[in-house]
């Protein structure tokens, strides 16, 4: 048969396959879309993009529950035989192997939701591993990056070829843009930047400029700039409408890719210099402001930047510009030039040095003494900018309007004019920015963020009305991203963004090596110890507007500070402390179940008793950038015996725990500054699903980047039972801990339950609402009868029960999640009776344990046997009634399987379980005595 012949018979065997499925699952809707994709494929006119299309047409039809029962999971033969589980593939299935692992994984889950958190992780996590995910989306699972690469710059030189069109005709453009995008951001190889352009310019060539989203274009005209091929920047920024999105941004590109003065290659001509000025300046007209120069002469480009405003502004309200500086060197002058020659005559300006050398000292009173509007402050000891600024706020400074400036930096003329008329225009805006754009010395624009644009908003610009400090108070004093806290703390106050004044940049920030950003933010990375103290800032000044309590900072808060920071963000930045723990807890703080509280009870576990413990941020790839740090640990960040740490901070500790091995997955294997003399990985979670693919991680690269990061062989600990069967096979004997590493509960609470007699037993349960957390409708009528007989108590809700029911429950008590506290729910309990879908199992169980703790009977699954021993009982799910009217019928038999699963919870599940594992570990350093 031809290929139109082939594809047309195929289109007509999926037109009746989904005939046949739409109308016997009254799914109407799959009965069109078949129709139109074979009515699309005979005419000839199905592009990609519209089959991409009829396919999410598709998926938006078939519901979340016909999905999941409609698998073919053997998961209950796999879970039944735990001692040894030894799943295989079945015959004719060979297949699969090309989906097992977890790259293949997340390529598909890429393919489902898209390539952003893949990508978002990669930036975030330096991973360039996570390259090969999207390389496999990209190419349907046939090639990693680098084989991807070499094909797409092999065949782009004859991109018409039949090679090449259907090579590029089968690569998915959304995870390949993506991969792009990681490639030039990241820059690890000097290939890098010109092979994302490759990628682009083969994207762009097939399916034009309407494919690529915002980032990419601004991304993608960067590279071109940063190559200097002027006319590419020209051609594409028309093509890609540029405009649009920023109406500065082509005038600064166009600037880098003609600038003269690069990498100390200064061309003195004067056409190169003015081509350059050009660009500059018509970024600066979009906003009517003064054009800038370029004086002669031979240092660095920023330094020699002149401009001269056109009018003055005499008679108008002081202005105190604070301006902290330690050790400075000829730059300051730049900044302290681009001060005093602002249109806005009326200043105060504070060079507050912050203990510098007496050199240095003796320079900034050289320059003081040029105008007689500057004076210099010598402070008596060093303690960074934001406690400088504050003692000129509160001892120094007599303006009605304050704002600061760096030390480095040049500003516009017109920049504080321009913010003072737009703060007296708005008399109820408290504070107000400008912007930026980042530059090298030599003028080459760059950014340090995620944020594509070379123009930004400047938090070294904020300016504040003097009596925001009475009612707000000052900057909080860390060493670093306290600008950020105080533009956030205005705007958690006012309930509304924080003014930006202006289109154009008014300051080029000087971009250097030794900046205190350097190496902690980078084009999609931000350094766990500034998100730390981002989601813990917020959390303060969120709970102070709800209780009305005012969001003060005062300015030298030190051991009384309102809210926790990160060890690394305190003292000197450039202190060699190394800080010493007992234990050093990793994983990722942001997953928003059962993980995160299993964590948060073991670490307030170790520090209420007097352990020290370091908290190690670790991203797991399962989470999007909208995760945010669980508020468990941004409470427990304030206890006196918990410290935030990042891989760059000094640490020594006697243990390392990581729960969860997904975040050791894609992590980039750099050897951090922790120094460990155990290391234990916690595996909670399956390797992979029945049929061996869905893994989320591969073992053996978890264990070797484990080691890579800590510098120690690590230890493997599985949370129970089943996931010790699970890893057999994969990990080296030898590696195992000899027990489980158990979640944790509160024991102690709960009694021996007894039989009422003149009652029925209430059969209770509780859990995450979750699809998988419930079983197929036949199952569910057997175990949790809706016909009355039976006194049914569910806690958490059970939306997705009637999913697997087609309808509404009947006869059954549900409580909402969160409607009563658990110990409260599992008080009116008899029987705990867990059964679930066919395509889940469970690697633990918190619920579990919990219900074992309060004292009562619980009936499981017989694969769970492995996990609680003979906390429990267990059988088949249509023999779970007969097993409970058994027991209610045995008073005797029912109280002595209630002991039971007390003293198996107690043993098992409780704090003093924790404390002998990790005891076994620690060097026997005395625990720290709470207040000491």
């Amino acid at each position: 048969m031809s290929g139109p012949g082939i594809v047309v018979a195929v289109a007509i065997a999926a037109f009746i396959g989904l005939m046949f499925v739409g109308v016997s699952s009254g799914a109407y809707g799959d009965v069109f879309l078949g129709a139109l994709v074979l009515s699309a494929i005979l005419v000839g006119v199905l592009n990609r993009r519209v089959l991409w299309a009829v396919r999410g047409e598709q998926r938006q039809q078939s519901s979340r529950i016909n999905a999941i029962n409609s698998r073919t999971s053997d998961t209950k033969q796999l879970v039944a035989k735990v001692q040894p589980v030894r799943p295989t593939l079945a015959g004719g299935e060979i297949e699969k192997v090309r989906k097992i692992g977890a790259d293949n994984e997340y390529a598909r889950r890429v393919g489902l939701s898209g390539a952003g958190m893949i990508e978002t992780y990669a930036l975030q996590n330096r991973s360039e591993a996570a390259r090969d995910v999207l390389a496999r989306a990209a190419s349907n699972g046939r090639y990693d990056a680098a084989r991807l690469i070499v094909l797409i710059k092999t065949l782009q030189r004859d991109h018409k070829s039949k090679a090449a069109r259907d090579f590029f005709g089968g690569l998915e453009v959304r995870p390949l843009l993506s991969l792009a995008k990681v490639m030039a951001q990241q820059n690890f190889h000097s290939s890098d930047q010109y092979d994302a352009v490759m990628v682009y310019k083969a994207v762009v060539g097939r399916h034009g400029g309407t494919v690529f989203h915002r980032a990419d274009r601004l991304v993608f005209l960067e590279l071109l700039a940063s190559m200097r091929w002027v006319k590419d920047v020209e051609k594409y920024a028309r093509l890609l409408k540029i405009d649009r999105f920023d109406p500065v941004q082509r005038h600064l590109l166009r600037a880098d890719a003609v600038n003269p003065f690069r990498n100390g290659t200064e061309d003195d001509s004067d056409a190169a210099v003015q081509a350059w000025l050009e660009s500059v300046n018509a970024a600066f007209d979009v906003d009517g402001v003064e054009h800038i120069g370029i004086a002669s002469g031979t240092g660095a480009a920023i330094d020699r930047i002149t401009c001269v405003p056109a009018l003055s502004v005499e008679d108008a309200p002081l202005v105190t510009v604070i301006m902290p500086t330690y050790a400075p060197d000829e730059r300051i002058r730049t900044a302290l030039v681009s001060v005093l020659s602002q249109s806005y005559r009326n200043l105060q300006v504070l060079l507050m040095d912050d203990a510098s050398p007496s050199e240095s000292a003796a320079y900034l009173e050289t320059l003081a003494a040029q105008d007689p509007r500057v004076t210099v402050v010598h402070l008596p000891e060093n303690r960074g900018t934001y406690k400088a600024r504050n003692i000129a706020v509160t001892e120094y400074a007599t303006g009605d309007f304050v704002t600061v400036h760096d030390d480095d930096d040049w500003s516009h003329p017109r920049k504080i004019e321009l913010q003072v008329q737009h703060l007296r225009e708005n008399p109820d805006e408290p504070a107000n920015l400008s912007l930026l754009s980042r530059a090298t010395p030599d003028l080459q624009f760059v950014r340090i963020n995620n944020n594509a644009l070379f123009s930004q908003p400047n938090y070294s610009s904020l300016m504040f009305r003097r009596t925001v400090f009475d009612e707000l108070g000052y900057w909080d004093v860390a060493n670093r991203s306290a600008d950020a806290e105080m533009h956030d703390r205005v705007r958690s106050f006012t309930g509304r963004p924080m003014p930006v004044v202006g289109t154009s940049p008014l300051s080029f920030l000087r971009v250097r090596a030794e900046s205190l950003t350097s190496g902690e933010i980078n084009k999609g990375y931000f350094d766990t110890r500034r998100m730390w103290y981002q989601r813990i800032y917020r959390a303060w000044h969120e709970a102070r507007l709800e209780s009305g309590q005012p969001m003060y900072v005062g300015p030298d808060v030190q051991g009384d500070r309102p809210f926790a920071a990160p060890a690394g963000l305190l003292g000197a930045k450039s202190s060699t402390d190394v800080l010493t723990v007992d234990v050093v807890y990793a994983t990722d703080f942001r997953f928003p179940g059962g993980n995160s509280s299993l964590s948060a009870r073991e670490v307030t576990a170790l520090v209420e008793r007097g352990h020290r413990v370091a908290l190690l941020q670790l991203d797991s790839p399962l989470l999007s950038a909208m995760n945010v740090l669980h508020k468990e640990f941004v409470d427990l960040a304030e206890h006196d015996n918990v410290h935030l740490v990042s891989t760059l901070d000094a640490v020594e500790a006697d243990l390392t725990i990581v729960r969860h091995p997904t975040v050791l997955q894609y992590i980039r294997p750099d050897r951090s500054r922790i120094s460990t003399q155990n290391l234990v990985v916690i595996f909670n979670h399956p390797p992979f699903e029945s049929d061996l693919t869905g893994a989320v991680y591969d073992v053996s690269d978890v264990l070797n980047n484990a080691e890579s990061v800590f510098g120690v062989a690590p230890r493997v600990a599985p949370e129970s039972g089943l996931l010790r069967s699970l890893l057999r096979g994969a990990v080296d004997p030898t590696r195992f801990l000899p027990d489980d590493w158990n979640g944790i509960v509160e024991v102690g609470h709960g009694t021996v339950r007894s039989v009422d007699e003149k009652r029925r037993p209430v059969i209770g349960r509780h859990s995450r609402d979750h699809i998988q957390k419930w079983p197929a409708a036949s199952v569910l009528n057997k175990v949790y009868p809706q016909d009355g007989s039976r006194d049914v108590r569910v806690l958490g809700g059970a939306f997705f029960a009637e999913q697997r029911l087609g309808g509404p429950v009947k006869g059954w008590t549900v409580y909402p999640f969160g409607a009563k506290p658990v110990r409260e729910f599992l008080e009116e309990v008899d029987f705990w009776v867990y059964f679930h879908g066919d395509e889940w199992y469970e690697s633990f169980g918190m619920a579990i344990a919990e219900a074992m703790a309060s004292g009562l009977v619980v009936i499981l699954p017989k694969y769970m046997k492995a996990t609680f021993g003979e906390g429990a009982l267990y059988c088949e799910p249509d023999q779970a009634l007969r097993l409970v009217d058994s027991f209610w019928s045995d008073p005797e038999a029912y109280a002595a399987q209630s002991k039971k699963a007390l003293e198996y919870s107690r043993a098992h599940f409780g704090e003093d379980a924790l404390m002998e594992r990790v005891g076994s570990h620690l060097s026997g350093r005395q625990p720290v005595e709470l207040g000491a």
